[in-house]
């Protein structure tokens, strides 16, 4: 049976399922004055004619039939756009160099009150108004997943592992949501392992994820030991409160891990 901070822990999970379109799957914008879609642009003069694929002309007339036909396709997309939106399901985000997806997320993370310098970002899409969403990696400390709402959302990539862990093992077939995806963001054992060694934990750390949050609001995290009992741990202040599983089974609650191998 889940414990009250568990549950807590789900509910993050299930506030965060979002049908992202990958920014890749958008094509890249066309330039020049092509056929049809404007995927292929030749550089010719008005009124030459070319061999361009397909055996397709190209001359003044059909040029401006191809401006036409760019143009009610575009208005075509963002009918399909809208009507998506009003169905409930995300869209693809306009593409952006990765400079300038750094930048805006770092000016979302900053707007989220987040003290979070960010080293490495992402745009997997956006949300069903079309809110732009970014994860962040971070110079220290968990990153974020962010949608670039009113207002802010931000979610801490170890609380939503977390959630994920936790309805997985009451439910393989979970839907969890969209979990943090960047390298920078598949650490939680070494940084929750970090944390646990910084406040006196000796055993070999093989476990580690966050499992709910406190009263005060604070993340708790669980390690497990491949050769002693485990461990929850609190940030408190400026140091860490320090739980054994012993100790925890005594107040009434149990350890994911010690259950696990029980």
């Amino acid at each position: 049976m889940l414990n009250g901070k568990m549950f807590a822990l789900l509910i993050v999970a299930c506030s965060l399922v979002i049908a992202v379109e990958p920014a890749s799957a958008q094509k890249g914008v066309p330039s020049g004055d092509g056929v049809g879609s404007g995927e292929w642009a030749p550089n010719v003069p008005p009124g030459s004619v070319t061999d361009p694929p397909n055996g397709i002309a190209i001359t003044r007339d059909n040029m401006s039939g191809s401006r036409l036909n760019r143009q009610r396709n575009e208005e075509r997309r963002q009918a399909e756009r809208r009507r998506r939106a009003e169905r409930g399901e995300a869209v693809a985000p306009s593409v952006a160099t990765q400079a300038q997806i750094l930048a805006a997320a770092q000016a979302v993370a900053t707007s989220a009150g987040l003290d979070c310098r960010v080293t490495e970002a992402s745009h997997p899409g956006v949300d069903p108004h079309e809110a732009p969403i970014y994860e962040t990696a971070c110079a220290d400390g968990p990153g974020y997943l962010l949608i670039a709402s009113t207002p802010t959302q931000s979610f801490n990539c170890f609380e939503l592992a977390g959630a994920a862990t936790v309805a997985r093992m009451e439910d393989p077939a979970a839907n969890v949501g969209h979990q943090c995806e960047l390298p920078a963001n598949q650490n939680g054992l070494a940084v929750i392992g970090g944390w646990a060694r910084q406040s006196g934990v000796i055993c070999q750390i093989d476990q580690a994820v966050a499992i709910g949050r406190s009263v005060d609001g604070n993340l708790i995290y669980e390690v497990g030991c491949s050769d002693a009992d485990g461990y929850w741990l609190e940030k408190a202040g400026d140091g860490w409160r320090l739980q054994s599983c012993e100790t925890i089974a005594l107040a009434g609650e149990s350890c994911l891990f010690a259950a696990r191998r029980a």
